[in-house]
């Protein structure tokens, strides 16, 4: 009897783990998790070049600037995920699963040729090839839009 005590309660500390992640693994899948907020003063600790980023209904993310390399910009976030952006677009992902392996242009990108300029268009189509999806390239656009101007808070 003495033995089983222990187990006992070596068991229950191990199920007691395990609702405690089966709990937060279902509070993530419903609500998600909360955007990440960095203080002006970490910013300014922050010896990297840095920026949040939000992509569709996900949480905001907090990434820096790894490698500025061959005209791309590789960031990376704590999770240790890679987002490799050219000129202003994303290109290329590492580390989210379903990966983007790279896009190719189609049309001209407006963010290439310079967006604000008159002559840029304002429409661009291009093709996605996934990682995990072996279908072949997927077709992708953009459309922009004029919005006017917008104040941007720097820190």
């Amino acid at each position: 009897a003495l033995i089983l005590l222990p187990l006992f309660s070596l068991a229950l500390t191990g199920c007691s783990r395990n609702m405690d992640a089966l709990q937060k693994t279902a509070k993530l899948a419903i609500w998600g998790t909360d955007d990440v907020q960095v203080s002006a003063e970490q910013v300014e600790k922050t010896p990297y070049a840095s920026a949040y980023l939000k992509m569709g209904d996900a949480s905001q993310a907090f990434v820096v600037l790894a490698f500025a390399e061959n005209n791309q910009l590789k960031w990376i976030g704590a999770d240790r995920n890679l987002l490799v952006m050219q000129q202003g677009r994303i290109v290329k992902t590492q580390g989210f699963g379903e990966d983007i392996a790279n896009v190719i242009n189609v049309t001209p990108d407006p963010l290439a040729v310079g967006l604000l300029k008159p002559s840029a268009p304002m429409h661009w189509q291009g093709k996605m090839a996934w990682s995990q999806v072996q279908r072949g390239d997927y077709a992708v656009e953009s459309v922009f839009q004029a919005r006017g101007k917008e104040t941007v808070t720097t820190l």
